[in-house]
C-alpha cells in the first residue's frame, strides 16, 4: 500500500517556527530573571509585580519581537540579504 505524503500548511509551519523561537528567547529572558530573583520579591505583592512579573512579561516581549523579526526576514527577506527587512538587527 503505497502512503500519501500530505504537506503541512504554510500557516502550520510559520507557527511552529514562531513557536520554536519565542520559547527559546523566552526560556533565556526568564531563566536571567529568575536567577537574580531575591527574597524581598516574594515579601509582598508589590515586589513580586515589580521585580519578578514585569521583568518576565518584559523578556516575552523580547521573546515576541525576536520571533517576529527572524520570520520576516525569513519570509520576506531577499535572496542576496540587501534588503531593508534583511538588515534589520533582531
Amino acid at each position: 500500500m503505497a502512503t500519501m505524503i500530505i504537506p503541512y500548511p504554510i500557516y502550520k509551519k510559520v507557527l511552529w517556527r514562531f513557536l520554536r523561537v519565542f520559547i527559546a528567547s523566552f526560556i533565556a529572558g526568564a531563566s536571567v530573571v529568575l536567577s537574580v530573583a531575591k527574597e524581598e520579591a516574594f515579601k509582598s505583592w508589590d515586589n513580586f509585580l515589580t521585580l519578578l512579573i514585569f521583568p518576565a512579561g518584559l523578556a516575552g516581549a523580547t521573546a515576541g519581537i525576536n520571533a517576529i523579526g527572524k520570520l520576516a526576514r525569513e519570509y520576506f527577506g531577499t535572496r542576496n540579504k540587501n534588503g531593508a527587512i534583511d538588515k534589520l538587527p533582531i
